[in-house]
């Protein structure tokens, strides 16, 4: 069989899809195939895993064990950037789409096309401070983040219970601010587990960068040009 373990989650879900639908023709993925579809069926199989299901495996052969803790969220709530992409632009009038990320890492590092605002879950407010434990700048809590968030449904004619999709770098900050919400009485929040940036690489040639997966790593849309109508910073 292909050897999967250690392969971006978006290539392996793409691959899977196109072995289910019978679109790979060698002899290890007609094997596949056959597992799921009737032999010589050259259609779409009538019961294939789901895409959600296909993730959480896939996650788990990206990363060798099961979605990281801090990725996790109460309400176990996940889609990649391609889901993500393809939910958004599919279904943009049901779903918020908020970008997480602090207002430096939008203006320097791009964002996607497809969200509805840039809300910060955490700000930089002193540029001279260091958090000596995670030896990064210090970050605060946005003491707005909610008002925030209800003024974005408001503008989209959404309600609490609608869906709401929230992204940052690589999924972890994501995951605090869809607990946040969810705690919050959102009860309908996805943290996109791959981010905008994606995972950092352990080994291979891209060792200690984030090129495994993530919005960019993906050729989704996205731009350095700020919209002034999707900025929410204070």
């Amino acid at each position: 069989m292909p050897i999967l373990k250690g392969k971006p989650a978006a290539f392996i879900v793409q691959r899977a899809e196109a072995i289910l639908k019978g679109e790979i023709s060698s002899a290890p993925t007609r094997m596949m195939h056959g597992q799921f579809c009737a032999s010589g069926d050259t259609q779409p199989c009538q019961e294939p895993p789901s895409r959600e299901e296909l993730t959480l495996m896939a996650t788990w052969l990206d990363n060798g064990k099961a979605i990281p803790a801090m990725k996790t969220t109460p309400q176990k709530l996940y889609l990649t950037s391609r889901e993500t992409y393809e939910r958004v632009t599919h279904n943009k009038a049901k779903t918020l789409f908020i970008d997480v990320r602090t207002p430096a890492e939008v203006a320097f590092v791009g964002y996607p096309n497809s969200i509805d605002f840039s809300i910060p879950y955490v700000y930089v407010r002193d540029w001279r401070a260091i958090d000596e434990r995670r030896k990064s700048l210090k970050v605060e809590p946005s003491t707005s983040f909610l008002v925030d968030i209800d003024m974005a449904l408001k503008a989209k004619g959404l309600e609490k219970s609608d869906t709401i999709i929230v992204i940052c770098r690589s999924g972890d900050r994501s995951a605090k601010a869809a607990a946040f919400l969810y705690l919050s009485g959102y009860n309908n929040v996805y943290s996109v587990i791959d981010g905008f940036e994606g995972d950092v690489a352990k080994e291979g040639l891209w060792k200690g960068e984030r090129a495994l997966n993530g919005w960019k790593n993906n050729d989704l849309p996205w731009t350095y040009e700020l919209d002034k109508d999707k900025i929410k910073w204070n």
